[in-house]
C-alpha cells in the first residue's frame, strides 16, 4: 500500500473521491495522469487495498453502474498523506 500512496495517479483517484461519490467511468475519465484504461487499473488495486470501495447505482436509464467512494481507511490515509505534503511544502519554502 505505502509505494502505491507515493503515487501521483492514486493519490489523484483519492482526491477526486474525497470530493463525492462517483461513477466507475467518471472517475475513470477524470483521472488526468493516467489514460481511462490505467486508471480502471488503479481504482481495482485501491478497492483491493481496502481505500475505496463500490456499491450498485441505476443511472438514467435504470441500468446497474458501480458507484465508487472512500472508505474510512482511505480517508484517513489520505488525510495523512495530505498532511504529510503541507508539510513538506513548509520546508520547502524555509530553504
Amino acid at each position: 500500500m505505502a509505494l502505491a500512496l507515493i503515487r501521483k495517479d492514486y493519490l489523484e483517484i483519492l482526491k477526486l473521491l474525497k470530493e463525492g461519490d462517483m461513477q466507475s467511468s467518471r472517475l475513470a475519465e477524470s483521472v488526468k495522469s493516467v489514460s481511462i484504461s490505467e486508471a480502471y487499473k488503479r481504482i481495482k488495486t485501491l478497492e483491493k487495498e481496502g481505500l475505496i470501495e463500490h456499491y450498485t447505482g441505476e443511472n438514467e436509464r435504470g441500468q446497474p453502474i458501480k458507484i465508487y467512494r472512500l472508505t474510512e481507511l482511505g480517508r484517513l490515509v489520505l488525510e495523512r498523506v495530505e498532511e504529510l505534503e503541507e508539510k513538506y511544502q513548509k520546508i520547502r519554502i524555509k530553504k
